[in-house]
């Protein structure tokens, strides 16, 4: 997995929100540009979460490629 991407999804996802709690406590002087700006944060949060998943996704399917997923970890004999 590459953790870049996590960091980076994690990141836009951050700054989305923090971004829309900043467009709604600020007095609105040009509406219009306040909900274009909340429209962009918002779509920079879709797409860090996609960024997030698609990574976590594309592991676990070379994890089950790798026959890894579902195996069970061998046994230990206690002796």
């Amino acid at each position: 997995m590459k953790y870049a991407d996590l960091i980076m999804g994690g990141l836009i996802m951050a700054l989305s929100i923090f971004g829309v709690g900043f467009m709604i406590s600020t007095v609105s002087i040009d509406q219009w540009f306040y909900i274009a700006f909340a429209v962009a944060m918002v779509g920079l949060a879709v797409t860090g979460f996609m960024t997030i998943y698609k990574e976590v996704k594309d592991e676990r399917n070379q994890r089950k490629d790798r026959g890894e997923a579902f195996r069970k970890p061998p046994r230990q004999s206690y002796k």
